[in-house]
């Protein structure tokens, strides 16, 4: 897995052009679970440095440790695939296949291929988990976002044959749009919450 870790840090393009071309299933579930415990350790260590968890929880603070990065990791999946999708459709509908079932398989290989875009991401959070607020912590976040958002763009350029502007720019406008319409949401509600109970906004 650390040999791994190295060709998609280092060797990204042709790490994500040897998956496609040789297929490994076994690895690719491993690595699945590996990206998961990873999650579990990063929240883990905020857990454990937060009293905020302690004092509300206790040590049913655990069963979240266990339960939510198998549920963040498939609905960060999910979403994306969903970005991505509507990003192509808007800016390259042209590169996609026009035949259903291999426009389908070409989507199926986003999610199969996934874990391989957030593996170097998920190890950078948890070197960064133990630190206090630092220009350190602060950097391994951001480089763990750069490298996201690199092997994402790899892996779309490869299976579509997209530019890596359209890879990037696409699904990164999409997430910024649907961000702003659930903002745009979440005031309305707040909004009407607060008008139709007369909830004070300061004690």
């Amino acid at each position: 897995m650390l040999s791994l870790l190295g060709r998609l840090m280092f060797r990204s393009q042709e790490s994500i052009q040897n998956l496609l071309q040789k297929p490994n299933a076994n690895l690719t579930s491993r690595l699945v679970n590996v990206v998961i415990v990873l999650m579990m350790i990063n929240l883990a260590f905020y857990f454990a440095i937060d009293p905020f968890f302690e004092t509300q929880f206790g040590n049913y603070k655990w069963i979240f440790v266990l339960l939510l990065p198998p549920v963040q990791y498939f609905l960060q999946r999910f979403l994306f695939v969903l970005t991505s999708r509507l990003g192509l459709l808007m800016f390259a509908a042209d590169r996609l296949p026009v035949d259903p079932i291999e426009r389908k398989a070409k989507w199926n290989l986003l999610k199969k291929y996934y874990p391989y875009t957030y593996y170097p991401t998920a190890v950078l959070s948890v070197l960064a988990a133990p630190l206090s607020t630092s220009f350190f912590l602060i950097f391994l976040v951001f480089l763990g976002l750069i490298y996201m958002y690199l092997l994402r763009v790899q892996l779309l350029k490869e299976v579509f044959g997209v530019s890596g502007a359209v890879a990037f720019w696409g699904p990164l406008l999409v997430e910024l749009l649907i961000s702003f319409v659930l903002t745009v949401i979440v005031f309305v509600i707040s909004f009407l919450v607060i008008t139709l109970f007369n909830i004070p906004l300061a004690p």
